[in-house]
């Protein structure tokens, strides 16, 4: 095993034993220099098991970072692996179809609220409980940022249960099912390809043989109730915020409210 390897590897011990909780006030002395300060409303195990793992995924040219809820809730929430990649002016999840084959009557689609869209909202939903992730691209020229449109995308009634069935081999346990966010006139790269993984707990993104200047980080903070993820290079970024829903008495209710 290369040394680097060795020396990020007992590093995750030493992070991992560190005190989980929550961030104070005071900054841990101990904490290895590369190790992170969890910012207040941050569980210090999972702001350093991130930092951990993305050096461990850097080593073999990959990232990763994982967002975890504080919500102990059973909610029966979708379960599912998507293929996730950008690559020229789109944002695209492809979704097999044997995930979308349960008795919850899981589905994902797109929704928007207008023409001049600054974003778009990526629903994973069954009937049960959806996660709506809200992504937004920016592009830099020099210290400055600007955000990037996207291409229309029909506004869906959002107060109920979706009904929207995609054509009749979608109950099929073979194929795909593909969803793509279309960016307007983006004129700065921003390629990866990874897989986003949803679980009871958690959301993970994991990006395979990425170029070197990309990054990948995210945020749980459980004091304001915000959950993002960031990708981004020198010149491109894309930030996704993540929000869970879940349906009681005719209604989406935010899961996340105190």
């Amino acid at each position: 095993m290369p040394q680097k390897v060795l020396g990020i590897v007992g590093a995750v011990f030493i992070g991992l034993l560190i005190d989980g909780s929550r961030a104070s006030a005071e900054p841990d002395a101990d904490v290895l220099s590369w190790l992170p300060q969890p910012a207040p409303g941050e569980d210090a195990l999972v702001v350093r098991r991130n930092a951990v793992m993305n050096k461990m995924a850097e080593a073999r040219n990959n990232r990763v970072t994982i967002v975890k809820f504080d919500d102990d809730t059973e909610t029966k929430c979708p379960t599912l692996a998507n293929l996730f990649f950008s690559a020229g002016g789109k944002l695209e999840w492809v979704t097999p179809n044997i995930s979308l084959s349960d008795a919850a009557k899981t589905t994902v689609y797109l929704e928007g609220s207008g023409p001049e869209d600054k974003s778009a909202d990526f629903v994973i939903q069954n009937t049960f409980c959806r996660y709506v992730l809200t992504v937004k691209r920016y592009e830099r020229d020099g210290e400055v940022e600007k955000e990037v449109l996207v291409r229309h995308i029909p506004k869906i009634h959002r107060n109920g249960i979706s009904k929207s069935r995609a054509p009749a081999d979608r109950d099929e346990k073979i194929g795909y099912r593909e969803t793509v966010v279309r960016f307007l006139n983006p004129s700065k790269p921003l390629d990866f390809t990874g897989i986003a993984i949803l679980a009871p707990t958690t959301i993970t993104v994991f990006l395979a043989n990425t170029e070197k200047d990309l990054k990948v980080a995210s945020e749980s903070n459980f004091l304001t109730r915000t959950y993002k993820i960031e990708i981004k290079n020198a010149q491109a970024a894309l930030r996704i915020s993540i929000n869970r829903e879940i349906y009681s008495n005719g209604q989406w209710v935010n899961a996340f409210n105190k």
